[in-house]
């Protein structure tokens, strides 16, 4: 039986060169894994601007710390998501307006 995705997290990492490389996850039906796949993903843009290679899979690919200009992400899908997306924010220091 195939769960049905509570959505999908777009991370695109900006290069030096002007490259834009995109890696997709998509977020499974259960809470738990969708907020562990997060995690770990959020565990690799934390990295930005530290000395240290960078790791996102889906497709796998390793970027040197000297040619990351920046990271973008985004989520698509229901609402349930809503709840890991403000999760998500807040472990990088975003918080929503008026907060």
């Amino acid at each position: 039986m195939t769960e049905t995705p509570l959505g999908h997290m777009h991370v695109t990492v900006l290069l030096s060169s002007g490259l834009e490389c995109d890696h997709i996850y998509a977020l499974s039906g259960d809470s738990r894994v969708a907020a562990k796949i997060i995690n770990e993903v959020m565990d690799q843009i934390l990295l930005v601007g530290k000395n240290i290679s960078l790791y996102f899979d889906r497709p796998m690919a390793i970027y040197h710390p000297q040619h990351v200009m920046g990271i973008r992400y985004e989520f698509t899908g229901s609402a349930e998501i809503e709840e890991l997306v403000k999760a998500a924010n807040e472990r990088l220091g975003f918080r929503p307006p008026g907060s």
